[in-house]
């Protein structure tokens, strides 16, 4: 874990998603690493050692995540806890190691990590949905107390209206 926090010191330094949510979209691996991390040549000419070291720690630690994946899928475990203890670990690195994930994708021609790219997306889909309900909330609660507003300064409109006539 040592060499992925040297090598990717953005990754280890999680904006704060909730307050700026748009970071979601910047916070990634550049698409340039990612490929470099991917085609590492393991032999002659191009070898490099440590990308083939970092590459290789990418890969056990999404073939770990993904275990657990599979595991939160078939119900093995306890889903809640999971998603407590380390559901926004998983969402996070593959979140920020996503172009890593893709290019994987394109050189195998196809998801190397089925279960978690399935959970990932059922995590980020929930989250989108609370969100959402969240936002739709606030605008009905925003909304109800704007009427109750109108309707106050109607009726005292209207009563003075009646005291005119």
């Amino acid at each position: 874990m040592l060499i992925l926090k040297k090598e990717f010191p953005d990754f280890f330094d999680v904006p704060d998603f909730i307050a700026n949510p748009d970071l979601m979209e910047s916070w990634r691996l550049d698409h340039n690493q990612a490929q470099q991390l991917v085609k590492v040549k393991s032999e002659g000419e191009g070898f490099d050692n440590s990308k083939l070291v970092i590459r290789g720690h990418l890969i056990e630690l999404l073939n770990y995540f993904e275990g657990i994946a599979s595991a939160y899928e078939q119900y093995v475990v306890d889903r809640a806890a999971i998603e407590d203890s380390v559901g926004t670990v998983i969402l996070y690195f593959c979140v920020y190691f996503q172009t890593f994930i893709d290019e994987m994708r394109k050189i195998n021609r196809r998801d190397p990590w089925p279960p978690l790219s399935r959970v990932v997306e059922l995590w980020l889909t929930a989250a989108t949905r609370q969100k959402a309900q969240t936002q739709a909330a606030e605008a009905s609660r925003r909304h109800d107390e704007a009427f109750k507003k109108f309707e106050s300064k109607l009726l005292k409109s209207l009563q003075g209206y009646r005291a005119v006539i």
